[in-house]
């Protein structure tokens, strides 16, 4: 099935390096995830260069454009506040944060105030977890603290209602969808890849992860909707989805792990 050239792509980001060794990424699985602050910016040069504008899940239109976009960072690193933020500013964009909670104010994470400039500069807040645990790991109590307490720090934070929340991991099922509707949150965000189609739908919102490795060529199909290369990377991520639960969340990133390092030797 070749998937068709409509529906708004949601970027996600998670941490961005200059390459100065200001931050250390150890862990193979998550440098995959670490994109090049150079790559981040040929990026919004791309956006800027086409005619995109950026929105932000409350004021994205009711008609889908070729020309929208959103984007989105995960996780609450630093560098969202120290490199994205004057990119985004530059470019004139707006992003959506989704912040791990319980990170806050830790080494190589955002602290309160740079959580406040952001959304002083325009951009939006959203949980990423407290703890950044697989939610499809957790049972009714450990689901209902991890969406209810970081909500409620984020909200002391912002000052504003956070009603968006990412999946760590992309990890999320229908008891956590559930659950998570009831603490207050309207808009759930997963790692699933395609473009979002349906704007009404605000439960299960698709996202496109850009890694360290992509290049610019791959991130204008990604753009321009190319039909082929949506289809061959949905089986691709189909493909991942069924080894992760085969496996286990456990298992399965003891192996990415292991294979991120050896691509990294």
């Amino acid at each position: 099935m070749i998937i068709p050239k409509t529906g708004v792509p949601v970027l996600m980001y998670h941490a961005l390096d200059d390459q100065k060794g200001s931050y250390e990424f150890p862990d193979p699985g998550e440098r995959s995830y670490v994109l090049k602050t150079d790559s981040f910016r040929r990026h919004l040069h791309f956006l800027k260069k086409h005619g995109y504008k950026s929105y932000l899940f409350h004021d994205l239109p009711s008609e889908k454009t070729k020309a929208s976009v959103m984007i989105t960072f995960d996780d609450g690193h630093e560098s969202n506040y120290t490199q994205a933020l004057p990119l985004l500013k530059k470019f004139g964009f707006r992003a959506i944060f989704f912040v791990t909670a319980g990170w806050i104010g830790k080494e190589d994470y955002l602290k309160p105030h740079q959580i406040r400039e952001l959304c002083q500069e325009g951009m939006a807040i959203g949980s990423h977890g407290l703890t950044h645990k697989y939610l499809d790991d957790l049972d009714d109590t450990g689901l209902q603290y991890e969406f209810k307490r970081s909500k409620e720090i984020l909200e002391d934070i912002t000052g504003r209602k956070i009603e968006a929340f990412s999946a760590p991991g992309g990890r999320f099922n229908k008891r956590a969808k559930e659950l998570a509707k009831s603490t207050g949150y309207k808009i759930l965000c997963t790692s699933s890849f395609g473009l979002w189609r349906d704007l009404t739908r605000t439960e299960e919102i698709p996202r496109i992860s850009l890694k360290r490795s992509i290049s610019l060529q791959k991130f204008s199909k990604i753009m321009q909707r190319d039909p082929f290369f949506y289809t061959t990377q949905a089986l691709k991520i189909k493909s991942l989805y069924a080894v992760k639960k085969l496996l286990g969340n456990k298992a399965y990133d003891l192996l990415w792990n292991g294979i991120q390092a050896l691509m990294n030797r």
